[in-house]
């Protein structure tokens, strides 16, 4: 399950599109997050997305356990790339895909969360 992060850590100062590649968001605590986009399309966060990966689990109902799981169930191009990126508020962003996809809103705590740059640290 994904813990939460103390907000004052999930509030980003930088969000810089790499290139074709990628996305990198530095944070209020100083922390740096770099995303491939392969890795941000698979852990798109909308409710399709999130039940391909939860094995057809609704994970967005109010009394299921959120979950992110298995993210190689999205089947993902191997040039994907956002066409755009958009923030939505002050809260999160928005990549609309070359694929198409466009429907996940990545708010910044679920990005904090998966960052792979985090996956050792006690989130």
């Amino acid at each position: 399950m994904l813990k939460e992060k103390n907000p004052n850590q999930i509030k980003p100062t930088e969000l810089k599109r790499l290139g074709d590649t990628g996305f990198r968001i530095s944070w209020k605590d100083k922390h740096i997050s770099e995303y491939a986009f392969s890795y941000l399309r698979r852990l798109c966060p909308c409710a399709g997305c999130s039940t391909v990966r939860n094995n057809g689990q609704d994970v967005h109902s109010l009394f299921s356990r959120i979950e992110v799981g298995n993210p190689s169930e999205i089947d993902v191009k191997q040039d994907i790339c956002a066409v755009e990126i958009d923030l939505v508020g002050r809260y999160a962003v928005r990549f609309r895909w070359n694929d198409g996809h466009n429907s996940g809103i990545y708010t910044f705590e679920y990005l904090r969360q998966i960052c792979p740059q985090s996956q050792n640290e006690e989130l």
